[in-house]
């Protein structure tokens, strides 16, 4: 699900794009996902792409909701027999036949530890970055290109080691120790358990930083119950020492993080004092923010980094 100030529902998306799909146009889809891949049911010019099972894959859903329950077709109960990715798995619908497409294109064997997977079991492609998303979006531009006529072999060579100047996974460094920087799209909560998956597959201990000062770039909304469909929970264990919260909302993240069971959290409204907390800690961290929040936060590591030389 996304951002309601923006989008709306999936499926409204759905059927917006459903509108530009004709029958000579060439469908590039992901076979694990139910909605996408339902763009290709009796069309003619389909090729989908599949990630294999693999070590991270679950048989229940992770998220706090189940976006893969029903049939997008049908709307008919969805059976899962596992997920790779929040909604994104091997699927079939027992009443209309929605299922699972054979892929043309595949990601084998995953291995987010060290940093690796394969395109169709024969071309290792080393990552920059521990995330299941960016697999796919690989998995997605890699197909685009072998379909256009590009040899795998260099396609895969192309996207080894990618590295993405986006702004959304920015090192960072906040009194002398390493910080990481990770762009969470407020109003999404698939981001920030990406997020969240990423912090704790980094093999040590960390301080978290969650900055909510503004919920959007291009809308005014204080609307703040996405904060329910994040998966914070996952941070009570010996891979996160503090958590730090600021912003204009840090009251609304406050009491969120107190109905999920952390007892002891730092929070400030001024995302000076929030720094400055980082700043004296004894472990490197983890900072969540949207874009909209970036330059504020950037702000305030500048003036607390230079406090010093003042």
């Amino acid at each position: 699900r996304y951002q309601m100030t923006r989008n709306g529902h999936n499926e409204l998306i759905y059927d917006i794009i459903s509108d530009a799909v004709k029958n000579e146009s060439l469908l590039i889809l992901n076979a694990d996902d139910p909605l996408a891949s339902a763009y290709g049911k009796d069309h003619p010019k389909a090729v989908y792409y599949s990630m294999d099972r693999n070590r991270y894959s679950s048989d229940v859903p992770r998220g706090r909701y189940n976006d893969s329950a029903f049939c997008p077709i049908c709307k008919h109960p969805l059976k899962m027999e596992y997920r790779t990715f929040e909604n994104a798995g091997r699927f079939f619908c027992e009443n209309c036949g929605h299922s699972s497409h054979e892929a043309k294109y595949r990601v084998t064997d995953v291995d987010l530890d060290n940093t690796s997977f394969t395109f169709d079991g024969k071309y290792a492609v080393s990552l920059k970055y521990k995330g299941l998303h960016n697999i796919y979006n690989y998995l997605a531009a890699y197909t685009v290109c072998c379909e256009v006529g590009i040899e795998p072999s260099q396609s895969a060579a192309a996207l080894a080691d990618f590295v993405m100047n986006n702004g959304r996974l920015t090192p960072l460094t906040i009194g002398g120790r390493n910080s990481l920087l990770l762009i969470s799209k407020h109003e999404n909560s698939v981001s920030y358990n990406s997020s969240i998956d990423y912090t704790l597959r980094l093999g040590k201990k960390v301080d978290v930083m969650i900055m909510v000062n503004s919920i959007s770039r291009k809308y005014y909304t204080g609307e703040t119950s996405w904060l329910y469909d994040i998966d914070f929970e996952r941070f009570d264990c010996d891979k996160v020492g503090k958590i730090i919260l600021c912003g204009k909302y840090c009251r609304d993240l406050e009491f969120r993080l107190t109905l999920g069971g952390f007892g002891s959290v730092n929070v400030y409204e001024s995302p000076e004092d929030a720094v400055r907390t980082l700043k004296n800690s004894e472990n490197d961290s983890v900072i969540m923010t949207c874009f909209a929040d970036r330059a504020r936060l950037m702000q305030a590591i500048e003036s607390v980094e230079g406090e010093e030389k003042r």
